[in-house]
């Protein structure tokens, strides 16, 4: 997606089922709005509440949300997982 806004990350991320794993990717991002950080901050503070593990991989430097319960990976191109 190139393009993501707030409204569609929330409906995205509340559609996401109890105890799922889920894998943020970033790689192709060259820079995250604001919104968007605060979405995915957010996010992150709720997902353990519905036992979901959030993985995110490849964001761009210092737009990483701050560390709570998720882990930053770098995956390999073979170990993308895509929506």
């Amino acid at each position: 997606m190139s393009f993501l806004n707030k409204a569609l990350l929330r409906r995205i991320l509340n559609e996401i089922n109890e105890n799922s794993s889920v894998i943020i990717d970033a790689s192709k991002a060259k820079f995250i709005d604001f919104d968007i950080q605060e979405t995915l901050e957010n996010y992150l503070k709720t997902a353990p509440d519905d036992n979901i593990t959030v993985r995110l991989c490849d964001f761009p430097q210092n737009q990483t949300p701050p560390p709570r319960n998720f882990s930053v990976t770098h995956l390999q191109p073979e170990q993308s997982v895509e929506s």
